[in-house]
């Protein structure tokens, strides 16, 4: 129940808080419901992506060619798809880039992580298109493969979230080109990087799974 008691919480109406009412700072119980909202998030997302992942294991054998059904064959094995992950790390670094110059207030530094975050978002969405029309080129689009159908539903899901996390990055990046010193970005950019830092692991287990399957 103290989870809930959290998510509930109004800290602008309780006495002393009244910073946290006009300010996106750290700490306090604004950041405690705001991380803790985070943690739900992070658990029901954890669930959609595991139960899409248990159904890609349960509807292709993985104990051998022989027993493998017949509408299921490996997904090719991309190069694209290694240097969309290494993308996906360098974007991580550079969100605990970011939040390292917030909470020193370098606004200057804090610019240039957050370029070079959003920088990186964008190429590893422009990464995966780039897959997914190599696949429509040799012809696995329209087949009924389901390796291949799994991996579609997989890299849709997980673009949407980059998607969502890019449009908080670029209100953030917004705000800071528009004067907003970094005390009053922490919290937004500790959440961001907690949020890119989840879908760094849940696109690692999914590459792990597609590349040994």
């Amino acid at each position: 129940m103290n989870l809930f008691r959290q998510l509930a919480e109004k800290p602008w109406t309780t006495p002393g808080h009244h910073a946290w009412a006009a300010a996106d700072g750290a700490g306090g119980d604004l950041r405690r419901t705001a991380v803790t909202g985070l943690k739900l998030y992070f658990a029901a997302a954890t669930v959609m992506f595991g139960l899409i992942l248990a159904g890609y294991l349960m509807s292709g054998s993985h104990g051998g060619e022989h027993n493998m059904p017949q509408d299921w064959r490996p997904l090719p094995k991309n190069w694209l798809l290694w240097y969309n992950s290494g993308i996906l790390v360098l974007n991580s670094l550079a969100w605990h880039w970011a939040l390292t110059a917030a909470r020193e207030g370098n606004a200057r530094v804090l610019q240039r992580a957050l370029a070079m975050a959003g920088a990186l978002g964008f190429v590893f969405l422009l990464g995966q298109l780039a897959v997914w029309r190599l696949l429509e080129d040799g012809g696995y689009f329209m087949t009924r493969n389901m390796a291949v159908a799994f991996f579609y539903v997989l890299v849709v899901l997980h673009g949407l979230h980059l998607v969502g996390g890019l449009i908080v990055w670029s209100r953030a990046f917004a705000r800071l080109l528009g004067s907003a010193p970094p005390e009053k970005l922490l919290l937004t950019v500790d959440l961001c990087a907690r949020y890119w830092h989840f879908l760094l692991v849940v696109w690692l287990a999914m590459f792990g799974l597609l590349m040994l399957s």
